[in-house]
Formats: structure tokens, C-alpha cells, sequence
């Protein structure tokens, strides 16, 4: 999608819209669930719910979803133009193999990855560990828990997409400049809040409450820090960045609870929980200073078709 379908200059919108599942899908699963399990249907019904649900997007997906936009009689050639506007040939070729070797080894990409790794650890750890730490540390009733989950996981929603379109409709800065700047807000400002949260008492759980909606907030612009600068790095590979960003959230689900386990033994212990805010911060904070250096808005070498042949026959 952000390779054939976006066009150069709306790529944080195209990222911010299908990248925003995440957020969604834990409103509305977590809401739906609650209610079919209070119902006379009984728990087994919210799975039985989400697999039709899933095999109806899957055949809606199926029948609507072509690759190029050039092969659908739906885009017309006004709409085609815009999005192939200022792409290379090579970028709007089919047939170019992937140089994998090249972005794996590329040091822009790989700070790139890095940042989402942090970033994604942070946010599995929100939805995974924040509920504990609302009704364990934070002494927040199970009903006022379930609100304020939702509300900070739904909360960067709306700075998702006006962020989004931010980046992609600013014209007097670069486009460097920009992804420093939404990544700096992305990841080390998402990681400074997550460090302060550590030292917020007990007692001022509103406080938190705060300092959880705005880390949040910082995530929500991602789209135009290293996510845009991996696709515009990239160009026509920037599917496999982003798969590998996706990625990123599986091994997000073994490192941020392998963090809880290494500090927190006593989950109402805020102490314990102070450590994790502050490794994690910390790390997102240190991965975002090296960005500054390392972060570009151009294409790489190998992104051209002529570069992407010799790679092949080497």
C-alpha cells in the first residue's frame, strides 16, 4: 500500500491510517468483549464473534484489494498521476528484486527498526501492563481501570491523523527537519514521559493518568518520524521496512514482559515499577538522540534500478 497506492507526498497519512489498527482494534475488541461477556451469550460468543467478523473483512479484502492502482478502472488517470507523482522508474517497477541483503545491513534502516523496537515495547507494555498498574499501584477501581485503559489507548488517535497530515502538508521546512522532529516527539518524548511516570506517587493518580494520555500522544505521531523516514529511505522497498516494523511487535511481546520479570516481583510495589519506566525511557530517549545523526529523508543508493541490478548479479 505505501509502496504502489501512497503517493510520495501523503506517505505519513497513508502510514498513520494503516498503521492505526492497533489502537482500534483494542477500543473496540476490548469494549465488545466486556459486553458479550456480561451477556446471556457467555465468553465463548466473543470468539465466535471476532472469527466471523475476520472472515468477513478477509472476503471484503479479497474482492476490493488490487496491488497496482494502474490495473483498476476505479483510480482515474488525474488520481493515477498523483500518485506516481515525482517516483522514479525504478520505484514504479515490477519486476525489481529485493536487495535484502543491502537494507539489512543499510545503518538508516537499522536505526530505523531500532526506534520502532523501543517504541513497540512501550506500547505492548501500556497494553499489557497498564491495567495492573492502574488497579494494583494506582488503586483505581476494575471499572474506572477498564475506562482509563481505554481512554489512554484511544487518546493518540486524533493526534494520529492531524500529525499525519501535518507532516505531509508543512512545505516550509524539510522533510528531514520534519522526521527529526515528529520522531523526536515519537520516541524521545514518549520516552521522557514514560520515565517520569516512575516518580509520580501512588497517590497522585490523576497525575499519571496525565503522563500515560501523553505518552501516548507522542507515540501517536509516528508516522511521520521513522516510519517516514524508512519509506522515503527506501522507496520502493519500504513494504519490507514496514513488515519489519510490524515485526517489531512480536518481539515487543517478549521483551517488555521479560522487563516486568527482571524488576517487578510485587506488582503493587510502585518502587519496582519505577525501574522499567526508567530503562525503557531511557533507551527510547538514547535511540532518539542517535537518530539526529543518522536519519535522512533521501532514497538509498540501491533504490535505484541500475544500483539494484549489479546487486543482483554480485
Amino acid at each position: 500500500m505505501t509502496v504502489r497506492w501512497a503517493p510520495l507526498s501523503e506517505t505519513a497519512t497513508f502510514v498513520a491510517i494503516l498503521t492505526a489498527f492497533t489502537g482500534i482494534s483494542s477500543v473496540v475488541t476490548n469494549s465488545l468483549t466486556g459486553l458479550i461477556c456480561e451477556s446471556h451469550l457467555g465468553w465463548k460468543y466473543a470468539f465466535y464473534l471476532h472469527a466471523l467478523v475476520g472472515i468477513f473483512l478477509f472476503i471484503v479484502w479479497t474482492v476490493v484489494y488490487i496491488d497496482h492502482p494502474e490495473d483498476t478502472k476505479r483510480v482515474s488517470q488525474k488520481e493515477l498521476g498523483k500518485i506516481q507523482k515525482n517516483k522514479s522508474e525504478a520505484h514504479l517497477d515490477r519486476n525489481t528484486s529485493v536487495p535484502y541483503r543491502k537494507i539489512l545491513t543499510s545503518p538508516v534502516i537499522i536505526c530505523v527498526w531500532v526506534n520502532a523496537f523501543f517504541e513497540m515495547s512501550a506500547v505492548i507494555m501500556f497494553s499489557s501492563y497498564m491495567p495492573i498498574y492502574f488497579h494494583e499501584v494506582l488503586k483505581f477501581g476494575i471499572t474506572e481501570t477498564g475506562f482509563y485503559v481505554a481512554l489512554v489507548l484511544f487518546s493518540y488517535m486524533p493526534i494520529r491523523f492531524v500529525a499525519a497530515v501535518f507532516s505531509d502538508k508543512f512545505k516550509f521546512m524539510s522533510e528531514k527537519l520534519k522526521i527529526m522532529i515528529f520522531n523526536t516527539f515519537a520516541v524521545g518524548g514518549s520516552g521522557f514521559f514514560f520515565a517520569c511516570i516512575g516518580f509520580i506517587p501512588a497517590e497522585h493518580n490523576m497525575l499519571s493518568l496525565s503522563f500515560f494520555i501523553l505518552t501516548m500522544c507522542c507515540i501517536g505521531v509516528n508516522s511521520g518520524g521513522f516510519y517516514k523516514c524508512g519509506v522515503l529511505h527506501a522507496r520502493q522497498f519500504a513494504h519490507v521496512v514496514i513488515a519489519a516494523i510490524q515485526w517489531m511487535k512480536c518481539l515487543a511481546l517478549f521483551s517488555a514482559p521479560a522487563l516486568v520479570a527482571i524488576f517487578v516481583s510485587d506488582e503493587s510495589n510502585r518502587l519496582q515499577w519505577l525501574w522499567v519506566h526508567l530503562v525503557l525511557g531511557g533507551l527510547m530517549i538514547i535511540t532518539n538522540f542517535v537518530s539526529y545523526f543518522i536519519f535522512t529523508d533521501e532514497p538509498a543508493e540501491w533504490t535505484n534500478s541500475e544500483v539494484t541490478l549489479k546487486l543482483e548479479k554480485i
